[in-house]
């Protein structure tokens, strides 16, 4: 049913989605479905709050820590392998979210992401300004836009996860 769920809500988005598409999709029927399910709500999101929670806690968890080389590539293939493992997730979560909780999802991780580079603007060597929001949030909009596009355009794990990599390693590289 899962399966069909997500294949559904990547199809059609949430908010056109069908319970009787889904139900026929995973060889069900509706009434089945809602012994399990109480709501296309509940279905989305067993498919995403997980991923979410993650992303948010590894975002989180390295907002405040220095970037030692060593610790620093290593946090980027953490990341890199939770993008790659719940790829079609992230998708649900940034392309088809409209109408449920998780809707405002992309722009909560500019928002994250803003924060965290925010703490760590003296790394990257830059001539003190003394407003940086607009400078800050333009860099998170595209380091975001550029991991997801990454997502969007490829499927296998492995053409992620070397996607990702030189994607970040370019672009902060590119700062320091």
């Amino acid at each position: 049913m899962l399966k069909a769920a997500k294949h559904e809500f990547m199809e059609y988005g949430f908010q056109r989605s069908s319970i009787r598409r889904i139900a026929a999709g995973a060889g069900s029927t509706i009434g089945n479905m809602y012994k399990y399910f109480q709501s296309k709500d509940e279905l989305f999101e067993r498919l995403v709050s997980n991923v979410k929670g993650e992303l948010y806690f590894f975002i989180k968890e390295h907002e405040t820590e220095s970037g030692e080389s060593s610790n620093a590539h290593q946090k980027l293939q953490l990341f890199v392998n939770l993008m790659s493992d719940y790829r079609d997730e992230m998708l649900l979560l940034i392309d088809a979210s409209d109408g449920t909780q998780y809707q405002n999802t992309y722009e909560d991780l500019i928002a994250m992401v803003s924060l965290n580079l925010q703490d760590h603007l003296p790394d990257f060597n830059m001539p003190p300004v003394p407003d940086t929001r607009i400078l800050v949030r333009t860099i998170a909009v595209g380091l975001v836009s550029g991991w997801v596009d990454v997502l969007r355009h490829h499927s296998d794990k492995k053409d992620i996860k070397n996607g990702l990599t030189q994607y970040f390693l370019f672009v902060f590289k590119s700062f320091l």
